[in-house]
């Protein structure tokens, strides 16, 4: 009996009336919901390669996870670094990869959120994204006003399953997708205009 209350209680690893709690705090204390998320990434000797790191961030004002840290090595193909001559070349992950998995991973997060909220019983979900990318500008042979060309449309393929779902619950796992943080700042205009500092004589 008690095997039977703690699954009823669980779903998706986490206690249902904790995240109940939690997703009603949001609601109800919008400003300190807010969070700020940080990256660095420095560049390393070898062309291309650069090892980022995330740590802290900021919950409602407050400086979060002072001993938090992850780091990130990114570079390209080792097929693109033996073609621009690497004297070592290595496979790494390339940047816009990594875009591409964290937006999986943001849009598999966001169904998963709001399918708890709604008391959905989804079990898995899978996202797949893949999109073009031109190198003319990157490399110089365009102009940066050309930049919007550089990449095609993403092409994003999300599976669900779940059990015991009527048409009203397909119909809103179906448009959850759009609540993703990541899916709106890839597809969504966020103009700005980085701080660039140059050093040296």
């Amino acid at each position: 009996m008690a095997s039977e209350e703690t699954e009823t209680q669980h779903r998706m690893g986490v206690d249902r009336d904790t995240y109940r709690e939690f997703v009603e705090w949001v609601g109800e204390e919008p400003e300190e919901a807010k969070m700020e998320y940080r990256a660095r990434g420095v560049g390393e000797d070898v062309i291309a390669r650069t090892t980022a790191t995330v740590g802290e961030w900021e919950l409602g004002g407050e400086e979060m996870g002072q001993d938090r840290h992850h780091e990130l090595h990114y570079g390209v193909p080792e097929e693109i670094e033996t073609a621009v001559g690497s004297a070592d070349p290595t496979d790494r992950i390339e940047a816009v990869e990594t875009a591409l998995s964290a937006l999986t991973a943001c849009i598999n997060g966001t169904v998963q959120f709001n399918a708890l909220r709604e008391g959905m019983d989804v079990h898995e979900v899978e996202t797949s994204v893949s999109i073009t990318f031109d190198p003319q500008v990157l490399f110089g042979h365009a102009d940066a006003d050309r930049a919007t060309e550089m990449l095609g449309d993403p092409a994003i393929e999300v599976e669900i399953h779940g059990d015991d779902l009527d048409d009203a619950d397909r119909e809103k796992l179906a448009s959850y997708y759009r609540r993703s943080p990541v899916f709106d700042m890839l597809t969504s205009p966020h103009p700005t205009e980085p701080s660039v500092t140059v050093h040296g004589d």
